[in-house]
């Protein structure tokens, strides 16, 4: 094995034997300009190693432990070590586990930069897991006992056995984050938190930039002290959509809670609050409204579950109807327990525009409140009939002139929803059931055997045959009939076959 080099003359005479262009006097000027570039805070051996790999001359450096108290980034090479550096934190990763041999490491990457240029610090285990607890961009650090490598073609450094990384100085600074933003070409973005919505999920944060932009972030793992009035940084997102603007995240993506100074003359959560908007509200949307996020009230209606997952949720008011499309399962538990005509807040739902017509989007942090308002408890008259301008007790004949049955098993769950049409001469209704007892004395059929119709694969035939078997016939109905078209039943019985 080659031995290092260490004294300051013979590293000027590898460096003369390979640079012959030079002499032994412009690598002592070199030098000095060096020494004093850096403060002093170098010897000239490291000086010398320094010129060295500025002018490609490859040293035999295995080994070698440099006598300095602080280096530049863009100083650092491959096989250096005890280096000791001072350097701003530009972001943190998240904590990685790596297992070998039946052991599991954990580790992160922190991105460290200075004026001269970044350079990423492999931190191990406990050291990982303080970094990410305490680091944040901005943060001034000290690293000692470092050594550097290179690996994948990408120089980095780590930490010798006895090495360590201590905090300087923590950043309060919005406009030192914005500078470090700007000069390493960071993707950040610091933000005032005005609202957050946890769903069973996913949680949304609103809030608003430097500029007064209000953002939606939809994170899966959020810190509890995440919450209206707080500062916090995203790291590693991507930015789209339209209205409210959104930041779509990944896997890298990295969120803190800052402590430092807030945004001059930004709104405060106090004045910020999603729109809350009721069903005929929706109806109502002007051409040259934005696509923004609201929360929707109204009444329970019923679920048609999907033939997969998701399905559609309706709910109404006196005046309209609304049938909200979910296309996964996060809402079910919720829904499961809701009771008919009780009232409910949808929160975090996204109005988008397509053309001229509006449409709903139910969020990943969407979550259902009941506010314990009952619709059937307010006064309403007796009808007999469908044609009606208010909302009435019914109790009529009519003619079944549509069925569409959905099934889905949720857990220890079984989900039946029928979405029936009648005509009784006078108007239609549509009616939204999930009342077990209902649908078994309407169709002659019990959850229990839905759900064994669709384990023996013949659950579509036997829906076509309840299907053929009903449509056509007289209902006798008893229920709520709001002015929406929408008819509540309390009963329906089967009153003649076609």
């Amino acid at each position: 094995m080659t031995q290092p080099i260490t004294k300051t003359k013979e590293l000027i005479k590898l460096i003369l034997s390979k640079r012959r262009d030079l002499s032994e006097e412009d690598i002592l000027k070199m030098i000095e300009e060096r020494i004093s570039e850096l403060g002093g805070l170098i010897d000239d051996e490291a000086a010398a190693m320094l010129i060295a790999k500025e002018l490609g001359v490859q040293l035999p450096l295995t080994g070698t432990r440099l006598q300095l108290s602080s280096l530049k980034i863009r100083d650092i090479t491959p096989g250096y070590r005890n280096i000791t550096l001072k350097a701003h934190v530009l972001k943190v990763s998240n904590i990685f586990r790596l297992r070998k041999n039946d052991e599991v490491r954990r580790y992160v990457r922190v991105l460290l930069g200075d004026e001269t240029g970044q350079v990423w610090l492999i931190l191990w285990n406990d050291l990982a897991v303080k970094a990410y607890n305490e680091f944040i961009p901005g943060d001034l650090v000290l690293v000692e006992k470092a050594y550097c490598k290179k690996y994948r073609d990408r120089v980095e450094i780590g930490l010798l056995r006895d090495g360590k990384i201590t905090l300087m100085e923590k950043n309060t600074s919005i406009d030192k984050l914005m500078e470090l933003k700007s000069k390493h070409n960071l993707n950040i973005i610091l933000l005032q938190v005005a609202d957050v919505v946890r769903g069973p999920k996913a949680t949304c944060i609103y809030g608003y930039d430097g500029y007064r932009n209000m953002y939606r972030v939809v994170l899966y793992d959020v810190l509890e002290e995440v919450r209206p009035g707080k500062m916090i940084i995203v790291q590693d997102y991507r930015e789209g959509g339209e209205g409210t603007f959104k930041i779509y995240t990944g896997g890298l993506t990295r969120l803190y809670v800052w402590e430092g100074s807030s945004f001059p003359e930004v709104p405060s959560q106090e004045s910020y609050r999603r729109e809350v908007l009721n069903v005929s509200s929706l109806n109502k949307l002007g051409e040259n409204m934005p696509c923004w996020d609201v929360d929707l009230k109204g009444f329970y209606v019923g679920f048609i579950p999907f033939r997969r997952t998701g399905g559609s949720l309706w709910i109404s008011d006196a005046e309209s109807v609304l049938r909200i499309p979910l296309f996964d399962d996060n809402l079910l538990e919720s829904i499961t327990k809701l009771k008919v005509l009780n009232e409910i807040v949808l929160k975090g739902v996204s109005i988008r525009k397509n053309e001229n017509r509006y449409f709903l989007k139910v969020l990943p942090c969407s979550t259902i409140i009941v506010t314990g308002k009952v619709y059937e408890k307010m006064p309403l008259s007796t009808c007999n009939h469908l044609l009606t301008e208010r909302s009435c007790k019914a109790e009529l004949n009519a003619t079944v002139t549509s069925l569409s049955i959905g099934v889905k098993q949720f857990r220890d769950a079984v989900i039946v929803g029928l979405s029936v049409w009648i005509d009784d001469g006078t108007g239609q209704a549509h009616i939204i059931v999930n009342n077990e007892k209902i649908i078994e004395e309407l169709l002659g059929i019990s959850l229990k055997e839905f759900i064994e119709y669709k384990n023996d694969n013949i659950l579509e035939e036997v829906i076509d045959f309840l299907k053929d078997d009903i449509i056509g016939n007289d209902v006798g109905i008893k229920g709520i009939l709001l002015k929406s078209g929408i008819l509540i039943p309390s009963q329906i019985r089967l009153i003649s076959a076609s």
